[in-house]
């Protein structure tokens, strides 16, 4: 053939002859997540296991070294973050993707800021640009593409495709390259008019197809291209310097284009430079799934049963508005409530630069819970019609050993099943900020109400008494502040509180002034052998506590948090300034459109 010809094929042919369709699997890595220097690792440290795929040793270079010593002498050489993470659940797909159709290919891309065998570099991983940046990873990909296009058998000489159909996966900014690669494979203008934000109107010169086009030229003849699946965990770009135009500048908004696209997203993920990217370009063909957890808990990358260092959750110079943490016990109290940490784990210390700091720390967390929306994006691959092989991934990848784990996939994968019929946005086990609190209330309610009971029948001293009464008012003005902080709405919470505070003080009166005035009366009862707790204490009415389900739901959740869920957001900085995985200002994901 001459020129790269889109959109024509021989009219002489009968319509069953245009060419084959070939489909792609294509699966961009996240930031600083590369199998490759995963496995270098594993190899190094003989980590590696019958359901971890291994570095080829019998894969030899030019220098003839073997892929698996070019791998250990690489991680021995660079111990780079890249080299320290686990496998991501992009990774884990591509192994499951079918390709024993000679006419279904798959093409994995590691992560921005890294390359095989290589040191991580410093402003990809931090901007998502340049070498190892988000456009390159998508050069990569549409190269590799055809180079593999090109060794198929076709039918006729000139190797045309009739429809060249993929299915797009992606993690974090590997999300953003997927949806970045659907934007230049769907590309239909020669030549078009791109609005820039800094410099204005530019003519873009890329061809039809974009980097793919390019490749294709004179090469491979392609006659309808096809976006059939895209499954994103996570869509993060920050990209550049400034990240507020990110969706324009990488044109991430181009969902429309695919015929089913599923963003599995992380509730707790909260890191200032983490704002998630949504796929409102989708439209009715979109599924977002919302649930527990932070980034890679969703997206996959944490190694197993690794010590977790000390976060830094908090420290004195740090407040948000006037009524905010005002001191380390308000944060402990906060992060004691939520589930994320116990006493044993969290604690708070008084440093040399003048200023109180919170520190949590727990060990040996497990990454089994990443499984769970491996699986979901399996399931719902297979649903669509893309090419997992889902029973064998569930074979590999499976919470059957964790009872505690396995109910909780179990009450997620009800969930979705139920409420993905209802609408294209599924919140999983939501945690309810409000309702835990009145949980919690409702406890200590109930509880004084048996301390109250206790003094009565004199089980305790009045010492004693006192000093619960005085925690329950210290953990009530807790309980305020939280909603203050945390509770959009608080009013009427706050209310119920004060409410309820007002009723806990009139019966502390009631119980002392009963025993002021019959002290001596009931010090003769007693020896008389009368039973105390029968005398009556007043008519002091408190809220009955109801235990209802979802009570047991946010039980769960605290469980879930606190043994299998990470923490991503620490303000440890560099030179007390550069804080680049700090939380959001007010501790609530930033959101785009896209």
């Amino acid at each position: 053939m001459g020129n790269i010809a889109f959109g024509t094929y021989e009219p002489n042919r009968e319509k069953t002859e245009k060419g084959k369709t070939v489909t792609v699997g294509v699966f961009f890595d996240g930031t600083l997540n590369n199998r490759k220097n995963t496995r270098a690792r594993k190899a190094a440290k003989g980590q590696e296991t019958a359901n971890n795929p291994t570095l080829n040793a019998s894969s030899i270079n030019n220098e003839g070294i073997s892929e698996r010593e070019q791998g250990i002498t690489a991680f021995n050489k660079e111990e780079d973050v890249s080299y320290l993470n686990d496998e991501s659940n992009v990774s884990r797909l591509e192994r499951f993707y079918k390709t024993d159709d000679t006419e279904a290919l798959k093409v994995y891309v590691e992560g921005i800021g890294t390359d095989n065998f290589e040191g991580d570099a410093f402003l990809s991983k931090t901007m998502g640009a340049f070498s190892r940046g988000i456009g390159d990873k998508v050069n990569k990909a549409c190269k590799t593409i055809v180079d593999k296009l090109e060794k198929l058998e076709y039918d006729f000489e000139d190797k045309s495709i009739d429809t060249l159909q993929f299915d797009v996966y992606g993690f974090s900014r590997g999300a953003a390259a997927a949806r970045h690669f659907i934007y230049q494979v769907m590309r239909t203008d020669t030549f078009t008019l791109e609005q820039d934000i800094i410099t204005g109107f530019t003519i873009d010169k890329h061809p039809k197809r974009g980097y793919l086009g390019q490749y294709l030229h004179n090469k491979v003849s392609v006659y309808k291209v096809k976006i059939r699946f895209v499954g994103l965990y996570e869509t993060v770009a920050s990209y550049g310097v400034i990240h507020w135009n990110d969706v324009l500048q990488l044109k991430l908004d181009k969902l429309n284009h695919a015929e089913k696209v599923v963003h599995i997203t992380a509730q707790d993920e909260i890191r200032e430079n983490f704002s998630l990217i949504d796929i409102t370009s989708a439209y009715q063909k979109g599924l977002t799934i919302t649930m527990p957890g932070v980034h890679s808990d969703i997206g996959g990358g944490y190694e197993e049963n690794i010590k977790q260092e000390k976060v830094l959750l908090w420290d004195g110079s740090r407040t948000r508005n006037t009524v905010d943490f005002l001191n380390t016990n308000n944060v402990m109290y906060h992060f004691l409530l939520e589930g994320w940490f116990d006493k044993e784990t969290i604690d708070k210390r008084f440093t040399w630069l003048l200023r109180n700091e919170v520190y949590g720390e727990r060990k040996n967390l497990t990454n089994t819970y990443s499984v769970i929306p491996l699986q979901i994006m399996g399931k719902l691959s297979d649903d669509n019609k893309a090419l997992i092989k889902k029973e064998d991934l569930v074979d590999d990848f499976n919470t059957n050993d964790d009872i505690f784990l396995k109910n909780i996939q179990k009450k997620l994968e009800q969930q979705l099943e139920t409420k993905k019929e209802q609408s294209n946005y599924v919140e999983l086990l939501p945690f309810d900020r409000s309702e835990n609190i009145k949980n919690l209330w409702d406890k200590m309610v109930q509880e004084y109400h048996e301390i109250g009971h206790k003094y009565q029948a004199r089980k305790i001293t009045k010492k004693e008494f006192r000093s619960h009464y005085r925690n329950f008012r210290r953990d009530k003005n807790y309980l305020l502040e939280e909603c203050t902080i945390f509770i959009d709405s608080p009013k009427e919470l706050k209310e119920l509180i004060n409410k309820n505070w007002e009723s806990m003080k009139s019966l502390k009166n009631t119980f002392e002034e009963y025993t002021l005035v019959h002290e001596e009366v009931e010090i003769e009862k007693e020896n008389q052998g009368f039973n105390i707790s029968d005398t009556p204490i007043g008519n002091v009415i408190l809220n009955e506590v109801i235990v209802i389900a979802y009570k047991k739901d946010i039980d769960k959740i605290k469980k879930l948090r606190n043994k299998y869920l990470h923490i991503s957001h620490t303000y440890e900085n560099s030179g007390l300034v550069f804080e680049p995985l700090a939380p959001c200002f007010d501790y609530n994901r930033k959101y785009r459109k896209g």
